[in-house]
């Protein structure tokens, strides 16, 4: 009988061959021993817990997104103005070019997503329109960046930053870029030797510079900080071309800023003669670094000026004459200020419509004098003076002027009155110039204390309202045109600024009365009966009552520790159990806003 074989396995479903059984035995030994398996468990739990946090990051990536592109369109045009275009900041850009990068923030937010793309084109051309450029570092590609956003901007008024300085030196980039109201003391050519400003535009930079010259009719508010050498550069010859005269038509300039490094030997020049015959029907702000070259400039457009660097007697007589239209004018004296000499007969020029007059002279309260001796101010409204040091002794100081000039001018408008620093002397000259300034609603007095007090006795003697105790011997001393037993009737506000140094041992024991303060508060809170005293240039309607009440008073002091001044800041602590405390809070619940700020040096970090 033949032998039956058995079933025939077929090789499609063979188990493995001879060279797959080494892979098997080692998978078996990989999968089927605890520590293979518990470092693949290890292993997943790792990629399982890597994979999760990429999931919760591209959630709440995407929950933000969703947040910030599902607001409204309202907040969302809110939101770009104020990162493109915020009128009330000085330093919103939709372009900003430094000396090593760019921020187009504006071309961001178009680029984000279709929805802020549409808001963006909504808006129109603001969003485009506030550029500021350094010229000096242009790289490739930054024209064409600036040239798209002038072209985005259309005929939309301009607002520049423009500034061209070396870029070798970054200490002078920092002090460039930095607000043109921080602190100028830090000069990086003193910390820095090697730092120059001597500056030669590239020719993309001069490209850029031109590319501004052909939008002139849409500048606004335009601020030029710059080495103004450039222009005397002769390896460009288009420079002529660029500033073509016919060009020259500013027809929506607004503001204009000049201003170049201090230690720039350079005056520009070159640039101001493109003012020469230039026509600016609305400039309203002009900011200058000197006055030494502003006959080139359209002065009499102007309504704000403001000279950093006052040099002597013929830039205020510049300003005063030329400056026809001006309301606001500022001046800051150099140290190198000259005055002429003292002449009783010199012409005094009138100024009709300056409101606010602001000096400070920081080498010397004597070149106050000197300006207000120039000029008669019958708009005056505002008026602050700030000095430090007494300087030079004159045959007339500065506080005699002034009476005289606020006499003649009648300052009826005369609402705010600031005075700060080494103004005087004595309380003499202070109560005669208050005595000339009866219509002031707003008074301040900043005091440093550091050779002498303002605040004696019968200064604050004379604020106390309807006090005649020691009024005859207060007012004697002061100019008959100006007597009266009552400073500042109209008063609303006040405000005392003082401050120990570390070295007033002779001044520690001459703080203020704190009597005669809290009388002053109480006797302008309890206005009731008419006043029997007149005021000199003051209306009918003035002298019908005492004036307006105290609305707010703020006292600041910097004090020496020891036992005097702690006795003397407890009387003025609003939250005292002592009857000043409760006097205060009276005044408090009466309406009378009250600020005390006292601290002792030992106290402030």
């Amino acid at each position: 009988m033949a032998q039956r074989s058995g079933p025939q396995i077929s090789p499609k479903i063979s188990l493995c061959n001879e060279l797959e059984k080494p892979s098997v035995k080692t998978l078996a030994r990989l999968f089927f021993t605890n520590n293979g398996i518990d470092h693949h468990d290890t292993k997943n739990d790792g990629k399982s817990l890597t994979t999760r946090s990429k999931r919760r990051r591209i959630h709440q990536a995407a929950s933000q997104s969703f947040l910030a592109r599902n607001l409204p369109v309202e907040i969302l045009m809110f939101i770009f103005t104020y990162c493109c275009c915020d009128p009330e900041s000085n330093d919103t850009f939709g372009l900003e070019i430094f000396h090593d990068r760019y921020d187009a923030t504006t071309l961001a937010l178009s680029h984000t997503c279709a929805l802020w793309r549409n808001i963006v084109k909504s808006m129109g051309s603001k969003l485009w329109s506030r550029l500021s450029l350094n010229l000096a570092c242009v790289r490739n590609g930054w024209v064409e960046l600036a040239m798209y956003y002038l072209r985005r901007a259309d005929d939309h008024p301009l607002t520049l930053r423009v500034v061209a300085y070396n870029c070798d030196a970054p200490d002078v980039e920092h002090r460039y870029l930095s607000s043109e109201h921080d602190d100028q003391d830090n000069d990086p050519a003193e910390s820095n030797p090697d730092a120059h400003y001597a500056t030669r535009l590239s020719p993309d930079g001069w490209t850029m510079l031109g590319l501004l010259m052909t939008e002139l009719n849409n500048w606004f508010e335009v601020h030029f900080d710059m080495e103004w050498d450039i222009f005397n550069d002769e390896r460009f010859g288009d420079r002529d071309q660029v500033l073509s005269p016919w060009r020259l038509h500013f027809g929506n300039l607004r503001s204009l800023s000049l201003s170049w490094p201090d230690t720039s030997p350079f005056v520009p020049t070159h640039f101001f003669q493109l003012f020469e015959e230039i026509r600016t029907p609305k400039l309203q702000s002009l900011i200058l670094k000197d006055t030494s070259i502003v006959e080139d400039l359209p002065l009499c457009k102007a309504t704000e000026v403001i000279v950093p660097r006052f040099f002597s007697d013929d830039d205020a007589l510049i300003v005063f004459n030329e400056c026809l239209l001006a309301k606001q004018v500022s001046f800051i004296v150099a140290e190198d200020y000259s005055h002429s000499p003292w002449d009783e007969f010199k012409k005094i020029v009138t100024h009709e419509r300056i409101e606010e007059l602001t000096i400070e002279a920081p080498f010397g309260a004597d070149a106050i004098g000197y300006i207000v001796s120039l000029v008669t101010l019958p708009a005056l409204a505002s008026l602050r003076l700030s000095a430090t040091g007494i300087g030079q002794a004159q045959p007339r100081t500065w506080w005699q002027s002034l009476p005289e000039m606020l006499m003649r001018s009648r300052c009826t408008a005369l609402r705010e009155l600031d005075l700060s620093g080494d103004l005087f002397t004595s309380d003499g000259g202070l109560l005669e110039v208050l005595a000339s300034t009866p219509c002031v609603t707003h008074f301040s007095l900043d005091a440093r204390l550091r050779y002498y007090t303002y605040f004696t006795r019968r200064f604050l003697q004379a604020l106390v309202l309807d006090d005649d105790n020691g009024k005859d011997e207060t007012f004697k001393t002061l100019p008959s045109e100006t007597k009266t037993r009552n400073l500042l009737p109209r008063l609303q506000v006040c405000r005392f600024v003082f401050k120990q140094g570390a070295m007033s041992r002779f001044v520690r024991l001459s703080l203020p009365d704190p009597e005669l303060i809290l009388r002053m508060l109480k006797s302008r809170r309890s206005i009731s009966s008419p006043s029997p005293f007149s005021f000199p240039f003051s209306s009918s309607s003035d002298q019908d009552g005492r004036g307006n009440e105290l609305e707010k008073f703020e006292m600041s002091a910097r004090l020496c520790p020891g036992p005097d001044a702690r006795r003397w800041a407890e009387t003025f602590s609003v939250s005292s159990p002592s009857m000043n405390g409760s006097f205060l809070r009276a005044l408090e619940s009466d309406g009378l806003g009250l600020r005390m700020d006292i601290r002792f040096w030992d106290e402030i970090a």
